[in-house]
């Protein structure tokens, strides 16, 4: 009979299991890759590792096949199942979400492929590199793109070009016809994934359909989150402001959603709204005074009832970390996968000191269980 671990055994093996995290992560990848999940739920059944083999696009190794689904199955990703004739595989409700063929609902496939794609492997790479720098270096340009550009620089076009992941992610980022175009076209699918999620929280809207508000989604591509509301809320004026490059690839629209150009850093060029949605949009600015700046020129726009919809991240203050909470370890998990791109989570106490400088007050705070959608309502002073 096995005897109890003693506490350092128990540490031992707690600690390796978190280092060997990344091995879900990539094991994750490759079911993406290879669409496992959409392949089960094409055939509508569960399949033998013999069928999954056939049925997968390009050629499969049966043997590492049969070792990743296992592995995954252990995590609950995937289900074994035995029959008379073998195992078989089938989805669970975690598995469902690699799937990308049903129509506004929410897949994390893509988002996925992008943040195991080569070009971030290669800044976290050379994350030790940047850590030991005192230049505020971002691993992601670093490792993919060998140039650096220093926190806060995203407020102008042409630092935009050097650090993508900033100024114009936060704007829907494209990357126009660019070579690398390739490596990043995930960005825009991770983009309508997160927008999907809104959907969730759509029913904060039922207000501005009955006054038949006017919606501006800053930074809103083309439009998919708005386009999700005006199905729900059809009396609500929808509209997306990006960058202009963005608007001219833009090749198809939701119904009903108006999209303009502008850039939120040119308070001349943003029309009017009754409220303005921002997602994700506040850590894309570690540089406090270019974040106060954002909600500055937010709050200008607005009319003296107006409102901003906030959709960030918010990390626990200082001396509130609580291991036993799956949120807070979300929380740092999202800030984590920041670092790459040299973007900030902040706490609660800082976001409101951005508010506070932009003479704005929150007026209503959703907390959910996603960890980069906590909800802010922010009014004028």
């Amino acid at each position: 009979m096995a005897s109890e671990p003693t506490d350092t055994e128990s540490a031992v093996s707690t600690l390796n299991f978190l280092f060997n995290g990344h091995l879900v992560t990539y094991c994750i990848n490759i079911a993406c890759k290879l669409n496992i999940a959409g392949v089960i739920a094409e055939a509508g059944k569960a399949l033998s590792l013999q069928e999954l083999e056939e049925k997968i696009h390009g050629e499969v190794n049966s043997t590492y096949l049969k070792r990743i689904i296992r592995f995954l199955c252990a995590f609950g990703i995937f289900q074994e199942i035995v029959v008379d004739e073998g195992a078989r595989y089938n989805l669970t409700s975690l598995s469902e979400l690699l799937r990308d063929d049903i129509k506004d609902r929410i897949s994390l496939k893509s988002t996925f492929e992008n943040m195991a794609d080569p070009s971030c492997l290669k800044g976290w790479a050379v994350l030790e590199d940047c850590v030991r720098s005192k230049k505020s270096k971002i691993p992601y340009n670093e490792g993919f793109a060998g140039s650096s550009c220093d926190h806060g620089t995203a407020s102008s076009m042409e630092s935009a070009d050097q650090c993508p992941h900033t100024h114009e992610h936060a704007h829907g980022d494209t990357h126009g016809d660019t070579d690398d175009h390739d490596e990043h076209e995930h960005f825009d699918e991770s983009i309508h994934e997160t927008s999907i999620l809104m959907k969730y929280y759509a029913h904060g809207f039922k207000d501005l359909e009955e006054k038949r508000a006017h919606l501006m989604d800053l930074g809103g591509h083309k439009g998919t989150t708005l386009g999700i509301i005006k199905k729900l809320y059809p009396n609500i004026r929808c509209t997306s402001l990006d960058l202009p490059e963005t608007i001219k690839s833009i090749k198809s629209k939701p119904a009903g959603v108006e999209v303009t150009a502008g850039d939120y850093f040119k308070p001349e060029t943003l029309p009017t709204a009754d409220v303005i949605l921002l997602k994700h949009i506040a850590h894309m600015y570690p540089d406090q005074s270019k974040c106060v700046e954002l909600f500055k020129n937010c709050r200008e726009i607005l009319p003296v009832s107006g409102k901003i919809i906030l959709c960030e991240c918010v990390l626990p203050k200082i001396g509130s970390i609580d291991v036993n909470s799956d949120s807070c370890k979300r929380a740092f998990m999202a800030d984590a996968s920041m670092m790459l791109f040299g973007v900030e989570a902040r706490t609660m106490d800082e976001l409101i000191a951005v508010f506070d400088a932009a003479d704005l007050k929150i007026s209503e705070f959703i907390e959910t269980t996603e960890a980069m959608t906590q909800i802010f309502v922010l009014e004028k002073n």
